[in-house]
């Protein structure tokens, strides 16, 4: 192909050209290589300025205009910018709606903060939270459970904090505690103590009025020390995390205008991994740090769960109206891998546990009477009648059916405790 064929000079606007030149001056010339040139090289009536010619060849003249050339877009390329706009805009108002009609189906059941269209039920109006706070043997180690399986309550009267989700729901094995991720779950004695709390409360509920919701806040964390993780003072500890969880709970409660939320009770299984490290040597030491570990965990529950104003507790039942009640439970001498020794175990850490009713309100490790202020019980978990504790295997972690019967015990040492 010929240098003749290949380029061509782009035809100049003679009657609108601002530089008014002569017609001669515009007329095709040829440079020495034999290239046909538009105006006299290297002046002002060049078409391109500069000192060379420019040339453009036929398949670049449409992509590349004059510089001078007004830019415009063509009316069907402004249609396809219109086509493309609105097709974005109603995909993202579908998608809008889509993310929606999801939140409100799982809201529906007041999982979430978010509620669109179902209103809350009325029989949530009056709450009951429980504190389960410790190691291992709160949370559960025995992933055998099935649904409706001892420990498994299936009322939904009884529901669960779900940290991770951020979520309240129906109580349902495993718990998520603070070493759900970290850890395998199963099932522990919560579930089971919150089935027992809230027909006791059954029992209390006037005739035609529906018993309080019971909601549990499931904040242990395997091998955790009270000596180290639980330190109130330690803003990285695992009692930090603990209150903060716990704070997220009651700011989501889904509690209707004018309902009520109490701090019924808070649970604690601990004392393993101080038995087994032995930084812990005197049952004194051990009560007290456990004492200043609950005393720091009830208070703050009372503070970020309890919302309204209750009426006055019924004559002859104590506990909601001032102080929530702590459960413990001891160590069982089942599990012999959770000790460095009997001794430890015994002299230590359940002598420790069992010392904390006289320290923490003046009565002995039963509770006292029953007309007596609620402050602290502990639950000899060995001695629990008709049941003989078992362990998965391990020697460190207590079975499915042994920490419900753990859970029930906690719940006849409560009740006298939690008022309707």
């Amino acid at each position: 192909m010929s240098a003749s064929n290949l380029y061509h000079p782009i035809e100049p606007d003679l009657q609108n050209d601002p530089l008014d030149c002569p017609d001669d001056a515009m007329q095709p010339t040829m440079n020495p290589a034999g290239e046909h040139t538009v105006g006299a090289e290297g002046t002002a009536d060049s078409y391109f300025p500069g000192d060379a010619p420019t040339f453009v060849p036929f398949e670049l003249q449409e992509l590349f205009p004059a510089p001078n050339a007004p830019l415009s877009i063509k009316p069907r390329s402004w249609a396809k910018l219109w086509a493309i706009a609105v097709a974005v805009t109603l995909a993202c108002f579908l998608a809008l709606v889509v993310v929606l009609l999801a939140l409100d189906k799982r809201c529906s059941t007041s999982r979430c903060p978010f509620h669109f269209s179902t209103p809350v039920n009325a029989t949530l109006a009056d709450w009951r939270l429980v504190v389960l706070a410790g190691q291992s043997n709160m949370v559960g180690r025995d992933t055998r459970l099935a649904p409706g399986d001892p420990g498994d309550p299936g009322d939904p009267g009884v529901w669960a904090w779900d940290d991770f989700e951020g979520a309240w729901g129906a109580a349902r094995h495993p718990l998520k505690h603070l070493d759900y991720f970290e850890k395998p779950h199963g099932a522990g004695p919560g579930p089971r103590f919150a089935q027992e709390l809230r027909r006791h409360l059954a029992s209390l509920t006037p005739p035609g009025a529906p018993p309080p919701v019971v909601g549990v806040v499931p904040v242990a964390f395997g091998g955790s020390s009270v000596l180290h993780d639980w330190d109130p003072d330690d803003p990285n500890g695992v009692f930090a995390r603990a209150v903060e969880s716990i704070g997220r709970a009651g700011e989501i409660l889904p509690l209707p205008p004018g309902g009520v939320a109490r701090l019924a009770a808070v649970l604690w299984l601990q004392g393993e991994t101080d038995c087994w490290d032995g930084e812990v040597t005197t049952a004194e030491e051990f009560a007290s740090l456990t004492q200043r570990t609950l005393e720091a965990l009830r208070r703050w529950a009372v503070i970020r769960l309890q919302r309204g104003s209750p009426p006055p507790p019924k004559q002859g039942c104590f506990g909601d109206a001032a102080a929530p009640v702590i459960v413990a439970g001891t160590l069982s001498a089942r599990l012999a891998k959770n000790c460095r020794s009997a001794a430890a175990r015994e002299g230590v850490v359940n002598g420790g546990l069992r010392s904390l009713p006289a320290r923490m309100d003046g009565r002995d490790a039963s509770g006292g009477a029953r007309n007596a202020t609620c402050g602290v019980r502990v639950v000899e978990v060995d001695a629990i009648e008709g049941a003989e504790m078992e362990d998965i295997g391990d020697e460190l972690h207590l079975t499915a059916h042994s920490l419900a019967e753990v859970g029930q015990a906690m719940a006849d040492a409560a009740e006298p405790c939690v008022c309707y």
